[in-house]
């Protein structure tokens, strides 16, 4: 197993984790959002590499975000919400894989 380091990531800004003992890690300066469940690895929310500042929704793994670099869940295991430190407050729904923006504008 690789730690987040050894993986490659870039710029780890902020870390949540679920009840159930799931780590959600934003990779700030690769624009995702990760999971950590036993073990696995694997993106969440965002396209690696890529940046948007205009607020579009879309299925998590698809959605090119502006930065992630702070997060936290609902108690009740239903939503994600992250900032990207810039512009927006977006929200991922658990349930539907959907993210979105909760609180922002462009400017």
């Amino acid at each position: 197993m690789k730690t987040i380091v050894e993986s490659g990531e870039m710029g780890t800004a902020g870390i949540w984790s679920d009840t159930n003992g799931n780590l959600y890690v934003c990779i700030e300066l690769e624009f995702i959002v990760r999971k950590i469940s036993d073990g696995i690895i694997s993106t969440m929310i965002g396209v690696q590499g890529s940046s948007n500042y205009d607020g579009s929704s879309g299925l998590g793994p698809e959605t090119v975000i502006s930065g992630a670099n702070s997060i936290y869940g609902d108690n009740n295991g239903n939503y994600l919400y992250f900032s990207d430190g810039y512009y927006f407050i977006w929200r991922y729904s658990l349930a539907t894989t959907i993210v979105s923006v909760y609180a922002g504008a462009t400017p």
